[in-house]
């Protein structure tokens, strides 16, 4: 890396690092960007010359730790399970670590099917209104850029009523 700072620049990915700090010939201090990626390379700039290592920093996948019914709801460990209304429409909160940098990156499904829409509220949090659905606890999982986390048995739907509240399940 030289006998002084000349290095300028580093990347992990293809974001340049906040920061770059020279510590030796060998050694380079990088305060890489916040990512959802995931496996990148970093490629290091000195003088002219650029040398790079593959599959060198990864990012977390999300995790998921509580889910809530409602925006107003407090929040349940992941361990117990949400219900909602078969019809679908109903808003879940998930929350967790790792779930997006914005709005672009963050999706979430319950089962197989993606909610019918996903709005991102922060790092740690992500809005899902469920899709319609009538089979048992499934599972919900957070697509956060190239990086997927999950968790099984968090959703279930209410079992089918006719009115006057008669209960269909066999």
């Amino acid at each position: 890396l030289g006998v002084m700072s000349y290095t300028d620049s580093a990347r992990t990915g293809q974001s340049r690092c906040e920061a770059t700090e020279w510590q030796s010939d060998s050694s380079l201090t990088c305060k890489t960007a916040r990512g959802t990626g995931g496996t990148e390379p970093v490629a290091i700039t000195a003088g002219v010359r650029v040398g790079t290592v593959t599959e060198a920093v990864s990012y977390d996948a999300p995790t998921l730790d509580s889910i809530t019914n409602n925006l107003d709801g407090e929040p349940q460990d992941v361990t117990g399970h949400a219900n909602v209304a078969a019809v679908g429409g109903v808003e879940i909160v998930l929350y967790g670590e790792s779930m997006a940098l914005d709005s672009y990156t963050a999706r979430s499904r319950v089962g197989q099917t993606g909610c019918e829409a996903s709005e991102w509220a922060s790092d740690s949090s992500l809005v899902c209104k469920t899709a319609g659905g009538v089979v048992g606890t499934l599972r919900v999982a957070v697509t956060a850029g190239a990086r997927v986390g999950s968790v099984t048995e968090a959703v279930s739907y209410d079992v089918p009523m006719l009115a006057g509240g008669l209960d269909l399940s066999f």
